[in-house]
């Protein structure tokens, strides 16, 4: 299905294997639903890619808007964490966190693979609505692709203290592209082509940067309020 929402957070990050299930058991049933509470977060999707040593996960927020990221309720649940989300956190590894504004988003239903691809640029704009239409149309043939997202990366966005990875210093544009597919071979299979899509995209973008990984989990934010104080145990 295409984003809700005009933005997404693309968030990556490594995680202490000793810590692994307890980590993925309070992503689900206390991390991401404390988010779904805030003002303008929509649904939540975390990947996972256990081969990839230093970012096994990956976690897509869909926006209302870019404006979620920065509201004073969404800063107040940063600076107010739980005393489980206080255990968790010395046990994260490497971290690359992305608010984006959507320029694209066009899917068949959800697919349980993604592979995501980020493209840095010193002076590229995002690409325009045809190009991406290109794209899409070229990836669209393929048999196993399910949809294509892409977004800007506000690269001057205010940072969030403890938290907000700072684009690259020799990057003042970057994109990040997610390609879905029904399995993670299709992935596989299709990567020379999807490799050329991307390259096609007007614009001075450096090499990319692709992993790829397998759908966990999927919660939106339409549980209704008594899921959610069940899931926090409140």
């Amino acid at each position: 299905m295409a984003l809700a929402g005009t933005a997404f957070l693309a968030l990556f990050n490594g995680f202490d294997p000793a810590h692994d299930d307890e980590y993925n058991v309070w992503h689900s049933v206390e991390h991401v639903p404390e988010r779904l509470t805030m003002p303008g977060i929509t649904r939540a999707r975390r990947y996972v890619n256990r081969e990839d040593a230093d970012l096994p996960y990956f976690t897509l927020y869909e926006l209302a808007s870019i404006d979620a990221m920065y509201s004073d309720a969404y800063l107040r649940l940063l600076s107010h964490r739980s005393d489980w989300t206080n255990r968790m956190r010395p046990f994260f590894g490497k971290f690359f966190r992305a608010p984006c504004r959507t320029v694209f988003t066009r899917a068949d239903g959800v697919g349980a693979a993604v592979q995501t691809i980020v493209l840095r640029s010193t002076s590229a704009r995002p690409p325009g609505r045809q190009s991406w239409e290109a794209l899409a149309l070229a990836l669209g043939r393929l048999p196993g692709l399910t949809g294509v997202h892409a977004g800007a990366c506000d690269t001057a966005a205010p940072a969030v203290p403890g938290l907000q990875a700072p684009a690259r210093a020799d990057a003042e544009s970057m994109l990040v592209v997610m390609v879905e597919a029904q399995e993670e071979k299709w992935l596989v299979r299709h990567r020379e082509a999807i490799d050329a899509a991307v390259r096609a995209l007007e614009g001075d973008w450096g090499e990319p940067e692709c992993r790829t990984y397998r759908l966990m989990h999927l919660i939106d934010a339409g549980r209704t309020a008594e899921e959610t104080a069940r899931l926090l145990g409140r």
